[in-house]
């Protein structure tokens, strides 16, 4: 039943106690913490920043393989080996400055292309740069002397990623000829080189699919089947031939979603007889509208704290630099840096994540999805990043009530819910009266929306906790939000002063320093305030304190499936949390050491 009810409601600004535990340490720091790029740099100062910030980055993806085969002087694999060598201190140098480097497999040249059209479909991408290639064997031994040289000559442990978002534009055949296309390519490069490593799908949406169509929210493992990403893992399985990694892309502002993907994707790789393997996320930022907001700083912090969490192996935010010039300096363009190499906050934001070195400690307030705490233990300084990724509240509730209660809009719609009715009883326009598992499901939500309103318009008050700590402490706080740390509010606010766009990159680049003031923290007890999708990096000397690595839990019993077998084991763990396995029989006779998640039974000796 619905009552329509008219109320008005005030807004009360929360408060937060957060707790660091100095004596419990948890573990060392997730190497994810290190930022990950798609590199490409369109400018001299982007280059230059690329090559002197000293960070060493999770992972780069770079796009040598596509510009190599697309080179204008090019039209034979001669010609793409002969570019290959020219752009091979470039990729050397990306290697060397990350713990995984990504390079996809995409845009068919014109020489091998099954077409001529030149229609542009997509920025800088003809129609005949995405379709199937006019001979696949020319193809496959194109795609095995690339990996020969890379890999054998070289001697580099390259992640190729077969295409890039074939759900879009980049891809203009059909569903079957990619799939062809996607078999021919990875066993062309696996038949001769077992060890290489190749993957995709390359989705620019997870939940993306050629044929079906799915509703917004929570989606089955039925559903989520039907995805191009199920279909590739199922066809990988048919052809006896599985991924060595899984990749995808992620644009929007949807965190409560991982979930529902990430346990789907574990379990399909593992039911469907396929096996786990790392998790890549080559592509990721806020979708279209949404970047250069002040989402920008918390998206990335938390973001990538859920990478962390569900063990994603590596992450690359798309992209270095905006690829686009435009007509406007911030034009919500995909880069951590504007055209004119100007650090936007997000990626100032990474910077500060990147800080958080040393020793974890326990903190008992963290979501990847709203509030996020990381606290860490470094030669005498004990640092606290914060961030507050709020949405508004009708965002929030909607999205708890979808992936928390396992719901679509085709469950709501079904029942007579519109969206506008969903928001007016969150709003407490309408009074939902029933008792049915739907209505106590909405209206169980209400809260949430109130108390994410409130944190979307106000902020949060915060306090830090550190028991046993007692006397005065001096350190420093750097936030990123709307204004501070913000090289779109100062461009905005030289413009606005009669600046040139030109005079104001040229005044601000660039841009690398941060702005931080001084504090004191008496005992253990801090107090700041964070505005909504703000960022705080609390840094305080104690020089008193230590932290025992010793006192580091081990990780909690997990599981070994399937047992018994004489086939594949897993074990449930993830693969960036394994140092080795060492079996051994009941004998105590060692059997094999292994440094990924499986291992064949079948392998081991007699």
């Amino acid at each position: 039943m619905l009552l329509l009810l008219l109320v008005f409601t005030c807004r009360t600004l929360l408060a937060q106690t957060i707790t660091i535990d100095h004596q419990l340490p948890t573990s060392p720091p997730f190497p994810q913490y290190q930022p990950g790029i798609f590199s490409v740099p369109k400018t001299a100062n982007g280059m230059n920043d690329l090559l002197n910030n000293g960070i060493h980055f999770n992972a780069i993806r770079t796009i040598d393989i596509e510009e190599a085969m697309n080179h204008w002087t090019v039209s034979d694999i001669s010609g793409v080996m002969a570019r290959l060598e020219v752009q091979k201190n470039n990729i050397l140098l990306a290697d060397s400055r990350s713990d995984l480097l990504v390079i996809p497999i995409l845009k068919m040249p014109l020489w091998l292309s099954s077409s001529s059209d030149a229609t542009e479909v997509a920025p800088g991408f003809n129609y005949y740069n995405a379709v199937p290639p006019a001979n696949y064997t020319t193809w496959n031994i194109l795609m095995d002397s690339i990996v020969d040289k890379i890999n054998n000559q070289w001697g580099l442990d390259v992640y190729y990623e077969i295409w890039n978002e074939p759900d879009g534009d980049y891809w203009q055949g059909t569903e079957q000829e990619y799939f062809t296309f996607f078999k021919n390519t990875l066993q062309a490069i696996k038949s001769n080189h077992p060890n290489a490593k190749v993957g995709g799908p390359v989705v620019s949406n997870f939940v993306s699919s050629f044929s079906a169509s799915f509703p917004n929210g929570y989606l089955t493992n039925a559903q989520l089947d039907a995805t191009i990403l199920g279909q590739v893992i199922d066809s990988c399985v048919a052809w006896g031939t599985p991924l060595d990694f899984v990749s995808w892309h992620k644009f929007g502002v949807n965190l409560y979603s991982e979930d529902n993907q990430l346990d789907y994707l574990n379990q399909k790789l593992v039911n469907s007889g396929h096996g786990l393997v790392p998790f890549v996320v080559s592509e990721w930022n806020l979708g279209f509208g949404f970047r250069e907001t002040i989402l920008d700083p918390a998206y990335m912090i938390n973001y990538t704290q859920s990478c962390a969490e569900h063990g994603v192996t590596g992450h690359m935010v798309a992209a270095w630099q905006d690829f686009e010039q435009g007509t406007d300096e911030f034009h919500g363009d995909y880069g951590l840096l504007s055209w004119g190499a100007l650090h936007k906050p997000s990626w100032k934001a990474l910077q500060l994540l990147n800080k958080m070195t040393g020793q974890l400690l326990d903190v008992d307030v963290t979501s990847y999805r709203n509030l996020n705490t990381i606290a860490s233990y470094e030669n005498d300084t004990l640092r606290v990043l914060v961030s507050n990724y709020s949405l508004p509240g009708s965002v929030e509730a909607g999205l708890s009530l979808f992936f928390d209660h396992q719901l679509s809009s085709d469950s709501l719609m079904n029942n007579g819910y519109l969206p506008s009715t969903i928001d007016s009883i969150f709003q407490g326009l309408i009074i939902l009266s029933g008792t049915d598992p739907l209505s106590l499901a909405i209206n169980s939500e209400i809260t949430t929306y109130q108390a994410a309103e409130s944190y979307f318009q106000n902020g949060r008050d915060i306090t830090l906790k550190f028991p046993g700590i007692i006397g005065n402490h001096t350190g420093k706080i750097t936030f990123i939000d709307s204004t501070r740390n913000n090289v779109i509010h100062a461009y905005d606010s030289l413009i606005n002063i009669g600046y040139t766009r030109t005079n104001a990159v040229n005044y601000l680049y660039p841009n690398d320093n941060f702005d931080s003031g001084s504090i004191s923290m008496i005992d253990s007890t801090f107090n700041f305030h964070l505005d909504a999708n703000g960022v705080a990096l609390i840094e305080l000397y104690l020089p008193e304190i230590t932290v025992s690595t010793s006192e580091i839990p081990m990780y909690s019993p997990f599981e070994v499936y399937p047992n018994p077998t004489n086939d594949i084991v897993y074990i449930g763990l993830p693969e960036k949390d394994l140092i080795s396995v060492l079996l051994v029989n009941s004998q105590g006779k060692h059997l094999g050491t292994y440094v990924t998640p499986e291992f064949s039974m079948k392998s081991l000796p007699n």
